[in-house]
């Protein structure tokens, strides 16, 4: 239960629900299921899943961690990102055995056995589960860049959809793209002016 908050943040609103209905929206397909396939086969996992990591630092911003189990689970799903990135580097890297890696990630944070399997079983594609982190560092960078160009004009909201409506770009696409933005005039207002 003290993990619903910074869950929510990342699968739903402002996380991957959001993310994927800007996708609809931005990539129409007449059939549903070619949509979601087209969309799957462009995501860019560092801004997909960095995106979901960003949406729930954005609890903090949003004053949604204020009771101590509230701020407990959402340091608690940070840890369980930690580990899931050492487990990656240890088995892909290091060569650990599968019994090595649930070993690691029993003891680093507690939980049961059954999501030890399913956490562990995350890892089974090398990097996925770094990219998540570079992802959420590289977009809160891109989001300090920005708030620094453009000063007291900077509007959060309008960052976070312009984000939304570029993504699923590759993180340094999206780089150069959100400079040329901030550099052109009439591209900088929409980072400027909530919608």
């Amino acid at each position: 239960k003290f993990e619903v908050i910074p869950l929510m943040m990342h699968e739903a609103l402002p996380g991957h629900a959001l993310q994927h209905a800007v996708a609809r929206e931005s990539a129409p397909g007449t059939n549903e299921f070619i949509a979601v396939f087209e969309r799957q086969a462009r995501q860019s996992t560092g801004f997909t899943e960095g995106w979901g990591l960003y949406s729930e630092g954005l609890g903090n911003t949003l004053g949604l961690y204020q009771a101590p189990i509230d701020k407990f689970g959402a340091l608690r799903m940070e840890l369980t990102r930690a580990v899931r990135i050492v487990v990656d580097t240890g088995v892909h890297l290091s060569g650990w055995t599968r019994q090595q890696a649930k070993d690691y990630a029993t003891a680093n944070t507690g939980e049961p056995e059954a999501q030890i399997d399913i956490e562990v079983g995350r890892t089974a594609w090398p990097g996925v589960q770094p990219a998540y982190t570079v992802g959420e560092q590289q977009i809160e960078a891109m989001r300090e860049m920005t708030a620094q160009r453009l000063g007291n004009r900077f509007d959060l909201q309008a960052f976070d959809d312009a984000m939304l409506q570029w993504g699923p770009l590759p993180l340094t696409v999206m780089r150069h793209k959100l400079k040329d933005c901030i550099d052109d005039q009439k591209c900088s207002k929409t980072l400027q002016t909530a919608h």
